[in-house]
């Protein structure tokens, strides 16, 4: 095999087949888990797992053909790089250690010091993702699909009792705000939108922007994403218009500085912040008048016997112009959803039904409890996700035949408790 780009480094990394090293600074290396190839900027493989000198550690990998790749590509200027762990290249050229935009310097694997030129030459690239272990036993017995539904329900039970936490610490309905927001931020604007609903509460929003344009105002203000706070001499259309004029009548009133830390890069267009805060907007301005506790609650009822309905209750579908457009001034190839059936789902089944749930048992409400279970049991099948993707194949499971939320979540719960971090004995596959 001839080792004469980045790809193919990272096909030699992907097979584990190589996993014992020094790095540059004398550290013994163990890869136990290669990780998972990245779809976001700032690293190449994520969730990595080794052994620094006996001592397991998770986190990132940057591969490199060349060592300087690192300076070259300008990821010691990049904040995005932050999160790396182990920088891994073919060959050395230039100086290390590698340093983070933070000031951090991180640590360097020289690939082929330890690669036998036989063992490159023989090298055949396998499977992207290892089967796991412990999945040919519970296939033989019929019952790997119970042990993953018991797993979806653990990790609804946590959500409810996070949201449980949350209650008593806050008003309902503002805990339910908070939890949509975060839905709606993906992991990448998780944080953002946090810490946006925290800073601009439902309350205020309800009492200080009537009408439509003045709540997207206020919310794209306090997000620091107006057309004027991001690109002063981009051109406003009406769309943009609107909402500057209304966060000059509304903005002086929110005492505290509007939310940084939004990501854009590698964001598909229908999934743009100022897009997701549009979406948002329009959504509070639906259940003004009936609140956004009392209108989705009840949607939860008219939804035990056809659990699309909550889908229709979070959706955003006919809006002439952020079905064309992504940002302001900006359109996107093909016209969608502001809200689409998926990202409806997404917030029912990791957001409204948890948040029910736990609501219910505060209030002593057995009834709202039971339809929020039963219909979080009964929900259909979310959008396939790069995590639900990667151990469907790895527990060699069809994902798009007879798969429900509850499963998928199940598949969640036992690569974020035990399979990230490769836990193998103590995961309950085992």
């Amino acid at each position: 095999m001839k080792v004469d780009s980045e790809r193919t480094v990272a096909k030699l990394w992907r097979s584990g087949r190589f996993s014992s090293f020094e790095d540059d600074t004398g550290n013994g290396i163990e890869v136990v888990y290669p990780g998972r190839e990245s779809t976001r900027a700032g690293c190449d493989f994520q969730d990595v797992v080794i052994q620094v000198n006996g001592e397991k550690a998770v986190g990132d990998v940057e591969v490199h053909l060349m060592s300087d790749g690192w300076q070259k590509h300008g990821h010691h200027r990049d904040p995005a790089y932050n999160g790396i762990m182990l920088h891994v290249a073919m060959w050395q050229r230039g100086r290390l250690p590698v340093s983070l935009q933070d000031g951090r310097s991180i640590p360097t694997v020289i690939l082929h010091r330890y690669i036998p030129a036989e063992a490159l030459r023989s090298f055949r690239p396998g499977s992207r993702v290892k089967p796991c272990r412990n999945r040919r036993r519970y296939l033989r017995e019929g019952v790997l699909k119970d042990v993953l539904l018991e797993a979806g329900r653990q990790r609804f039970e946590q959500k409810a009792a996070k949201y449980a936490g949350m209650l008593g610490q806050e008003e309902p309905t503002q805990v339910l705000y908070q939890g949509i927001c975060r839905a709606l931020g993906y992991s990448r604007n998780m944080g953002p939108f946090e810490e946006l609903s925290s800073r601009l509460r439902l309350s205020f929003l309800y009492e200080n922007a009537k009408g439509l344009h003045n709540k997207m105002g206020l919310l794209m203000g306090a997000a620091g994403l107006l057309q004027s706070q991001r690109s002063p001499d981009f051109p406003l259309d009406d769309e943009a218009s609107a909402m500057e004029e209304a966060w000059r009548c509304l903005g002086a009133a929110i005492p505290s500085p509007v939310v940084s830390g939004w990501r854009m890069a590698y964001i598909r267009p229908p999934n743009h912040p100022v897009r997701r805060l549009a979406g948002l907007g329009y959504l509070l301005q639906r259940y003004e008048c009936a609140g956004l506790l009392n209108g989705l609650l009840s949607k939860i009822c008219e939804a035990e016997q056809k659990p699309s309905v909550l889908d229709v209750a979070l959706m955003i579908e006919e809006v002439p112009y952020w079905s064309g457009h992504f940002d302001f001034g900006r359109r996107q190839s093909r016209p969608s959803a502001l809200l689409g059936k998926s990202r409806a789902a997404e917030i029912a089944v990791n957001a409204v039904l948890p948040f029910a749930a736990a609501y219910a048992r505060q209030m002593k409400d057995r009834a709202l409890e039971s339809r929020a279970i039963h219909l979080f049991n009964e929900y259909h099948a979310l959008q396939r996700n790069e995590l639900t993707g990667y151990m469907a194949e790895a527990l060699c499971l069809d994902d798009g035949k007879g798969f429900s939320a509850c499963l998928q979540q199940g598949l969640l719960h036992i690569y974020h408790g035990w399979c990230r971090v490769k836990d193998c004995r103590a995961c309950p596959l085992s």
